[in-house]
């Protein structure tokens, strides 16, 4: 950081330091500020420029991620369709063959009733 140290010390003698005093503040002062790495506005500038590339990139990135799980997600949801509908299809065609075994069932035992029915009336 440069000082334009003949302004400083003008500005000091103004206040009413003493010539000493004002070399002395000057002097002080340049080697507090000597081999610091101060931040400028342009420095600063660039440093938002490239905060604002990386969260752009990121951004890109987490959309992309979203949408690769949707999209696994989405596919985990058809083959859980899948596996439900071919369960209710099992669960119909169980169910069927319960009421047709029924069905039968029930018309054996009609038919053995109407031969004992028979039987019984015709002796």
């Amino acid at each position: 950081m440069a000082i334009d140290t003949l302004k400083v010390a003008k500005r000091l003698r103004e206040a009413g330091f003493t010539e000493p005093q004002a070399e002395a503040v000057i002097a002080a002062v340049q080697e507090g500020t000597e081999g610091t790495n101060l931040t400028t506005k342009a420095d600063l500038a660039e440093l938002r420029t490239e905060l604002k590339a990386e969260i752009a990139e990121f951004r890109a990135e987490f959309k992309a991620e979203i949408a690769d799980l949707r999209s696994e997600l989405r596919q985990s949801e058809l083959r859980l369709e899948a596996k439900i509908e071919a369960i209710k299809a099992d669960i119909l065609n169980r169910v069927f063959g319960l009421i047709l075994g029924t069905l039968v069932v029930n018309i054996i035992a009609i038919v053995g009733a109407m031969f004992a029915v028979a039987k019984l009336v015709g002796h």
